[in-house]
């Protein structure tokens, strides 16, 4: 995290982090398909990355660590569908400044169990965004979202 947030370049072994949604939400792939999720922390657009020459290169560098770090051969070829957002996509597509979804800096006092996800004043109400308690990232908050609303309908109906 050093590299990412205080010197503002791609760290030479990369943080991943996979999810796999399908696992508890069928409705997130066609039937007999899946979906796997890749989250890599990277610099935001403070670093002035150009991410148009290197996504490419960090897509093959998540692909090889991944199938490496897994015992995984040619996880490429199972994909259908990709979507490959960078802090850039962020920025200009979502409007997220400087396309920093883990904010502008990442400290200690910033992660898990410090962060508050309850409004004490007001009973079983919970609090989510991007600095409460499990959320670490725009990725994450926004599923975490689609999901609650998701439930909330089928609540409804």
């Amino acid at each position: 995290m050093d590299q990412i947030m205080h010197k503002s370049i791609i760290p030479e072994e990369l943080s991943i982090h996979l999810t796999y949604p399908t696992a508890v939400d069928k409705t997130m792939a066609p039937k007999d398909m899946s979906t796997l999720r890749i989250l890599v922390p990277v610099p935001n657009n403070n670093s002035n990355i150009d991410w148009t020459k290197e996504s490419s290169i960090m897509r093959k560098l998540i692909f090889k660590t991944i199938e490496k770090k897994l015992g995984l051969n040619n996880l490429e070829s199972h994909i259908l569908t990709e979507k490959i957002i960078t802090p850039y996509d962020w920025e200009n597509d979502f409007h997220i400044f400087k396309g920093a979804i883990f904010n502008l800096t990442h400290q200690l006092s910033q992660l898990g169990p410090f962060r508050p996800n309850k409004m004490p004043a007001i009973k079983n109400m919970k609090i989510v965004g991007g600095a409460v308690h499990p959320a670490n990232s725009l990725p994450f908050i926004l599923e975490s979202a689609n999901i609650a609303v998701r439930q909330f309908n089928k609540e409804l109906m």
